[in-house]
């Protein structure tokens, strides 16, 4: 199965990968490049730029696919910029269909009746 790297080349402006991430310094959200990689501390969720970004290629979408969370959804403070994407969605009126653990976050955040 090819990289990303490799898919990103092959399919250049279709497959759009974060920008910046968040990661769990003891318990505390800290936003780094993607430039920063390789961390030291987990990735924990994508970080603002990146939403901005996601937001801005969905923002005339009518329906959203989401295979899987954008990051760890267990710690709603570490998880503050995926919760604020999902919510940006509703308020376009997208709909969502999620698979693998997003339906989790989803319920989670308490989102689920939007």
């Amino acid at each position: 199965m090819p990289g990303i790297k490799n898919l990103t080349e092959a399919f250049p402006g279709k497959i759009e990968v974060p920008v910046d991430l968040a990661v769990d310094v003891n318990g505390k959200r800290k936003e780094i490049s993607e430039t920063d990689l390789p961390t030291n501390y987990p990735i924990c969720d994508i970080g603002e730029k990146t939403v901005e970004k996601y937001i801005d290629l969905v923002c005339c979408a009518k329906s959203l696919v989401i295979s899987g969370p954008m990051g760890v959804f267990e710690n709603k403070e570490l998880l503050k910029v995926q919760r604020n994407c999902l919510k940006q969605a509703h308020r376009q009126g997208i709909f969502a269909s999620c698979g693998g653990h997003t339906i989790a976050a989803v319920e989670k955040l308490g989102l689920e009746k939007r």
